[in-house]
């Protein structure tokens, strides 16, 4: 594998690593009294990131930028 090559495909790997460690999500279960909330809307206050429960109460807030909420 000439040497150029082999640069080229670090440089992507780190940067790949750097672009995902801005990123974060946040995921969970939504029960009410022990059984799962299905189709719930789970939304991140002051923000417009928000997601839908599933059939078994679980949701994934994706793509949260870093900071305090």
């Amino acid at each position: 594998m000439p040497m150029r090559f082999k640069w080229v495909l670090c440089l992507y790997f780190y940067g790949s690593i750097f672009a995902m460690a801005q990123q974060s999500q946040i995921k969970g279960k939504i029960r009410h009294e022990g059984k799962p909330v299905e189709f719930a809307q789970v939304v991140l206050k002051n923000t417009s990131t928000g997601a839908t429960t599933d059939s078994l109460g679980h949701y994934v807030l994706k793509n949260i930028p870093p900071g305090t909420y």
